[in-house]
């Protein structure tokens, strides 16, 4: 492969030079026009052997020399010129990242499409596909073909600024929708197109879509079952889609940076999900475990830290300084950080230029240019075509989401508000309001990283162009329609500036004209919105909707007429019960869908197709209901009682037609351990117009070892509704389906009875059925939805209420099945010191195994290791205290020192006859279940401090470990072969052992 002859060739400052990426402020030339200073790009290929770039020169709030950015053509010469220096230096070609987040958003005349989260409304994997080809045919196009998207975090603070850049509350949700657009982003290219593919990059890894606040870069302190159940699922889902690339996060999870986490770096993301890709650090945070974290003493500190430390890192997104390969080359002078860690890291951003089509093999030789290529040339031609806007138009429309449709002045006998058909088409619509901050802007629709980091309020730099492609604001696509006077004024105005999302709409117009203005109309459209912003400048104190939007709605409520309410924020905004007035009949939400948006917006005001959006996150009514995504414990509270209203719940979405369900049937009343069983469900459109529709099906347990969820999403499917057609939809449920992460640090299937769902507004009432759910307001019931719900019996591991250390299922080996726990029972158990004096013996006996190279590694093994805890239960609880599932154990130093060194190496017990079989085969069945990987003997070496193993195997092993695999990992991943046998580094396999 042309990247290991690369590698071949490479010195140490070669390698180093690879894992570099700086932004491409570092090569570029004062003043205008902005070009490329061949000076001082050939000081970092020469001196620093500069292996990537980033970023765009327009990302900055304002443009630059009297542009907003780079058409496709200039970049591809930018970075045409870039890899002429790289070949005359001996170099490979570099790599260029950017932020492609919502389409090509730094290349003028691409394509912008809606916002991550507004895209997850449409619940709709196949159009998240389409969107991540668009990204990246357009990325390619303009030579940038490394996109750091899709964001996979799970949005569970709506304080957060970055809320509209992701999938939503929901991990199911997040997971399938990201690894569509994974896969549409990294589909290859047309034949001569150069570069062939574009690279996804998954972020941000891991955890940073929880801070603890609400705002940006805050830690998160997540358990591990959190961790597992709800933050690891999307990025499993994109590594399990192919994904190329990774990035690691701002903030730290549980006091230590991730940045520095070999932990969560090396042990989870590489080990046990299987990444093999390319992992680069977000902005400056080496540096940062210097400058922001303060766990690092020195910048060289911080450098051996995070690249030293096994962290996994391949690349440091530095972006503005050359520190990183100063210190770099500083560290390997005196063997900080050897040659094969370069070697690791290198390799694999050279197999990432490989897998691009970006880099042939050795020596360098300049690229032929881009305008010789009759494909290339077709490729930069199709940016911002009409067939492109046409997808955008579409994703635009599936994002929209009818929250509320009443008929007007509270009379039944009419039909609801929307949708607003003009006198021509039979309506009673002649005169129309237009008000708001955002009806009349296409930057407050399309939010941040649009032209610039912190979005645009200039239209014209994001305005449709070329035929067939173009973007009208809401108020200019009402003022299109025939038949209609359309008055405006704004209301309102917002300051109009990055990093004042936290100021209030100032009053344009007086309250007597706007109160005119209103009972003139026959109807007002009132868009709410807010100014663009991402990361910091995002932040907000309080998630209320600032009080001159809201006193502007109050005050056109005062004129007496119907009211359509449109909101396009980034962010459920508290709404303090404007949209329940008497008056605003309707409310059509957006999430940001970009300069589609008003277009769509418009056309689903006038029903010219029926919204079928679902909300991706719950919208909360007050502060004190914030932290309660749909999926939240049965027991969570808040005001003191046992009910959180939200204004709208997770997945809700009305259309203009009233759809029939039919009832929920399942070919079984019991689902198998091993088996599977479907669910169906006939829905009915008997409108005269197709629709698209999404089915969700919900489930919860009615009891559970560990406290269930008011609600889960199991499974979705978005179809296509003929007019006066039925469609069966229909799913495969599989025991695995309601797993979930248990007290023993595994997953667990739990037997027992479910309820089975299809809509956000049936969950069931009762004890026996999320008893102590949310309790929703019901904005609008829906019709004819009342049997899609059933019942079902899951058999899981263990039983009922007793998933604890007893009740584990184990099949002999006959094929029967018998319980763990009862098993145990009848063996004699050791006292307090006889346990004390086998964790010392077991410590030092795997201890001296290990110092005389014989390895038994585990190829069987379960969860944690939790032998030891069961023979100390199996004694009549007497010695439970010590031993226990809690891992809270603290044992004599000295026989925790043995059993430290034995973690530290790495071994395992093979089907654990090492010890096992000393104890006899009852004991054996115990180990066979329980122990792997030797980690109960890490538990013992927290003796001395007093610490217990969870603290030290947070996420999955001891960072001192390298290369273990247990079971309990492969677990995760829904495997059941053996555990792979990995080696340290220095170690090789040798007849399945390491020597």
């Amino acid at each position: 492969a042309a990247a290991t002859l690369w590698l071949s060739r490479m010195s140490a400052a070669d390698k180093i030079g690879q894992m570099t990426q700086l932004d491409i402020s570092m090569v570029l030339a004062d003043g205008c026009p902005l070009r490329i200073d061949d000076a001082k790009l050939r000081r970092q290929l020469r001196v620093h052997r500069l292996g990537s770039l980033l970023n765009s020169p327009f990302s900055g709030t304002e443009p630059r020399c009297g542009s907003s950015g780079w058409n496709a053509s200039e970049w591809r010469a930018t970075v045409e010129h870039v890899q002429a220096a790289a070949a005359d230096e001996g170099l490979p070609p570099l790599i260029y990242g950017i932020d492609s987040v919502h389409g090509a958003s730094y290349c003028r005349g691409a394509t912008l499409l809606p916002q991550q989260l507004g895209l997850a409304a449409s619940f709709d994997e196949s159009l998240a596909a389409a969107s991540g080809w668009l990204t990246g045919k357009d990325s390619r196009a303009a030579a940038t073909p490394w996109m750091f998207a899709p964001i996979l975090g799970v949005a569970t603070h709506p304080l957060w600024p970055r809320v509209y850049e992701t999938f939503g509350e929901d991990p199911l949700l997040v997971a399938r929708m990201g690894a569509a657009v994974v896969e549409g982003m990294q589909r290859r290219g047309g034949e001569g197109e150069i570069p062939a593919r574009a690279a996804a990059c998954m972020k941000h890894f891991v955890g940073y879509s929880a801070p603890r606040n609400g705002h940006d870069r805050e830690g998160a302190w997540l358990s591990r079952r959190e961790l597992e159940q709800t933050y690891l699922p999307p990025f499993q889902a994109a590594v399990d889609a192919g994904v190329q690339s990774a990035m690691e996060s701002y903030q730290e999870v549980n006091g230590e940076p991730v940045v520095g986490s070999a932990a969560l770096l090396q042990g989870l993301l590489r080990e046990r999900m299987g990444f093999e890709g390319l992992l680069v650090t977000d902005w400056h945070e080496v540096g940062n475990l210097h400058d922001f974290h303060r766990v690092a003493r020195s910048p060289e500190e911080a450098v051996l830290l995070a690249i030293g430390g096994s962290s996994s890192l391949d690349m440091s997104m530095v972006p503005t300084d050359e520190s990183f390969s100063v210190l770099m080359e500083r560290l390997h002078a005196r063997g900080a950080i050897d040659e094969a860690r370069l070697d690791v890291s290198a390799l694999r951003v050279l197999r990432l230029k490989e897998w691009l089509g970006l880099l042939p093999p050795p020596p360098a030789v300049r690229p032929a240019p881009w305008s010789h290529s009759e494909a290339t040339v077709r490729l930069v031609e199709s940016v911002g075509s009409a067939s492109d806007a046409a997808l955008a138009h579409e994703a635009a429309r599936a994002t929209v989401t009818l929250l509320k449709n009443a008929p007007p002045f509270g009379d039944d006998e009419r039909p609801p508000l929307l949708p607003l058909l003009p006198a021509d088409k039979g309506g009673s619509v002649r005169r129309v309001l237009v008000t708001g901050p955002a009806a009349d802007s296409l930057g407050r629709l399309s939010g941040g990283w649009t032209a610039h980091w912190q979005g645009t309020l200039a239209d014209d730099e994001i305005r449709g162009s070329r035929p067939g492609a173009a973007t009208p604001t809401l108020l200019e696509a009402l003022r299109a329609v025939d038949g209609w006077e359309v008055d405006h004024l704004p209301g309102c105005s917002l300051p109009g500036t990055a990093f004042a999302v936290r100021s209030s709409c100032a009053q344009t117009n007086s309250s007597a004209e706007l109160i005119a203005a209103a009972a003139a109309a026959d109807v007002v459209v009132a868009c709410l919105g807010e100014d663009p912003h991402t990361e910091k400048p995002g932040d907000l104190d309080d998630l209320s909707l600032d009080a001159g939007q809201l006193d502007l709605v109050r005050l056109l409520a005062s004129a007496g007429k119907p009211i359509a309410l449109v909101l396009v924020t980034g962010r459920p905004r508290l709404l303090h019960g404007v949209e329940a007035l008497p008056q605003v009949n309707a409310v059509l939400q957006s999430f940001l869908p970009g300069p589609h948006g008003g277009a769509a917006l418009a056309d689903a005001l006038l029903g010219r197709f029926e919204p079928s959006g679902r909300l991706p996150i719950s919208w909360p009514t007050a502060a004190s209901s914030l932290l309660y995504p749909h999926w939240h414990a049965v027991t969570q509270q808040c005001d003191g009682s046992r009910t959180c209203g939200v204004a709208w719940p997770f997945g809700h979405g009305l259309s203009y037609s009233r759809l029939q369900y039919g009832p929920l049937l399942l070919s079984s009343g019991a689902l198998p351990r091993t088996g599977a069983v479907n669910a169906s469900v006939a829905v009915s459109n008997p409108s005269s117009l197709a629709l698209n529709h999404t089915v969700l099906l919900f489930a919860a347990a009615d009891f559970r070892r560990v406290i269930p969820e008011a609600q889960q999403l199991k499974a979705f499917r978005r179809v296509l509704l003929p007019a006066g057609s039925s469609v069966e939809v229909s799913f495969t449920l599989r025991a695995d389906d309601f797993r979930y992460w248990g007290l023993e640090e595994r997953w667990v299937v739990e037997s027992g009875d479910v309820s089975l769902w299809c809509d956000p507004l049936l969950r069931p009432k009762g004890p026996l059925a999320a008893l102590g759910a949310v309790t929703r307001r019901r904005a609008s019931e829906g019709g004819g939805m009342a049997a899609a719900r059933a019942r079902l019996y899951v058999e899981g591991d263990c039983r009922g209420a007793g998933c604890g250390a007893e009740g584990w299922w184990e099949r002999d080996a006959s094929g029967e099945r018998y319980e763990i726990g009862k098993y145990i029972a009848h063996v004699p158990g050791p006292s307090p010191a006889g346990v004390i004096a086998t964790s010392f013996l077991a410590g030092w006996l795997v201890g001296l195994i290990c110092a005389g190279g014989v390895w038994a590694c585990a190829r069987r093994g379960q969860a944690s290791g939790r032998g030891l805890g069961e023979v100390g239960k199996g004694g009549g609880g007497s010695s439970s205290s010590l031993v226990n599932t809690s891992w809270s154990t603290t044992l004599t130093q000295r026989g925790g020192e043995f059993g430290s060194q034995a973690c530290m190496l790495g071994a395992g017990f093979k089907q654990s006859h090492s010890i096992g079989s000393s104890m006899g085969s009852a004991m054996d069945a115990a180990f066979r279940r329980t122990c792997s990987s030797g980690i109960a003997l890490g538990a013992l070496a927290q003796s001395g401090s007093g610490a217990s193993l969870s603290s030290v195997a947070e996420y999955g092993r001891p960072a001192s470990i390298s290369g273990l695999r247990t079971e309990s990992n492969l677990n995760n991943r829904g495997d059941d072969h053996e555990a792979e046998l990995h080696c340290p580094p220095e170690l090789r396999i040798d007849e399945d052992k390491c020597v």
